[in-house]
């Protein structure tokens, strides 16, 4: 019978090969978190530039409107009635625009606030779809650094994106400040995003994404009616 010899060079392999698997993943994550927060910001830059853009510009073109509008003779009713097509249209186009700057960078995430950001939010969601969705909080949450809350609302909206629509549901969001950081709770009472956690896709891994980017931790919470999903980023 032959004795197994021990290799200095294996025994200590192990050692160093979780090392490197650690560094490695540290590298992923810091590059995970960079890569987030890098399209945010340009998400941002470029909610900017189309708001002062677009903006200044269908402000001047609806004020010429109006000027040519208070000036059309009464007997020229085609001519009316195109202005005030072109009127319609236009404001159409303002509010495209809104919407299209507010998926980019929500504006009242910066100005007011989180939770206000989030009602806003749930609002259309149930304008759209006829689902109620509640928003509980004990402050606007205005204080929360930026990666941090886009990350929440981020968070907030994949988990809206998978509402069962037909099951109409409730959703409900609650936000609290702890003392070491800021827990979002969101409840869904529909199958809808339980169904995601069941079959996870690129949603619940981009949610992940973007709470990990941040340092913050992402856990889910079986419920006999639905499922709650909390979102926890750390620091005040």
């Amino acid at each position: 019978m032959v004795a197994e010899r021990s290799n200095p060079e294996s025994t200590s392999r192990p050692g160093g090969a979780d090392e490197e698997l650690h560094a490695r993943e540290a590298e992923l994550t810091a590059l995970s978190r960079h890569l987030f927060l890098v399209a945010e910001e340009e998400k941002a830059e470029l909610a900017r530039e189309l708001h002062d853009t677009f903006g200044s510009n269908l402000t001047a073109i609806n004020m010429d409107l109006n000027w040519i509008a208070k000036r059309l003779p009464e007997d020229r009713p085609e001519l009316r009635e195109r202005l005030q097509r072109a009127l319609r249209m236009l404001g159409e186009t303002v509010r495209i625009k809104q919407a299209v700057i507010d998926r980019l960078r929500p504006s009242q995430l910066d100005t007011l606030g989180l939770a206000v950001a989030l009602r806003t939010r749930c609002r259309e969601m149930a304008n759209q779809i006829g689902v109620t969705c509640e928003v509980a909080a004990p402050e606007d949450f205005e204080g929360i650094d930026s990666a941090r809350s886009i990350a929440l609302f981020r968070v907030a909206e994949e988990a809206l994106a998978h509402v069962d629509r037909e099951a109409a549901a409730p959703v409900r969001f609650d936000l609290s400040r702890e003392e070491q950081g800021v827990r979002l709770r969101i409840h869904d009472e529909g199958p809808g995003l339980a169904r995601a956690i069941d079959e996870p896709g690129e949603g619940i891994v981009r949610m992940r994404e973007r709470i990990g980017a941040v340092g913050g931790t992402l856990r889910v919470v079986a419920e006999e009616c639905g499922v709650i999903l909390e979102a926890f980023v750390p620091g005040r």
